[in-house]
């Protein structure tokens, strides 16, 4: 299993788990181009990548953007439980996106999608932090850049 970055990696290694991450500590570094995440794939020696997590909001890299684009999402209620954002009295369960809350990927059957020539080329933040879709909700309704999920924009009204 690939995650996005290595702070999301490490506590599944610690469980026992073959994991790596495609982005280094801070889910931007070039560790895998989108052709060579399709060569492990093609060999059988990857199949999931878990995206999001710390630091995904950095946007990722071309492999992560790769990813989000080519592979097939796996409906959350198959593979973790929901959160309660409710009270004990009156729960309110959802299966949060964004942040530290993973959205897990299948690339099987997918290695000439993600080894495509348009994903070699740098993505813009914007898109390749495509599976934190709040981030992106609050930019359409607002037309700003926004860095917290509060709706705050850098630098005022920023681009």
């Amino acid at each position: 299993m690939l995650t996005q970055g290595a702070t999301t990696a490490a506590p599944l290694t610690l469980l026992g788990g073959r994991v790596a991450a495609l982005g280094g500590y801070g889910t931007i570094d070039p560790v895998l181009t989108p052709s060579e995440l399709a060569e492990l794939v093609r060999r059988g020696e990857t199949r999931f990548v878990a995206l999001g997590g710390g630091y995904a909001r950095n946007g990722g890299n071309a492999a992560s953007t790769a990813v989000a684009h080519a592979c097939t999402e796996i409906p959350a209620p198959s593979w973790r439980s929901p959160q309660n954002i409710g009270t004990p009295a009156h729960p309110d369960m959802v299966y949060a996106r964004g942040g530290w809350n993973l959205i897990l990927y299948d690339c099987a059957g997918r290695t000439a999608q993600l080894a495509a020539e348009h994903w070699k080329r740098p993505q813009p933040p914007a898109i390749a932090g495509r599976y934190t879709p709040g981030w992106q909700r609050l930019r359409h309704k607002t037309g700003r850049r926004v860095t917290n999920m509060s709706g705050r924009s850098a630098g005022g009204k920023g681009k």
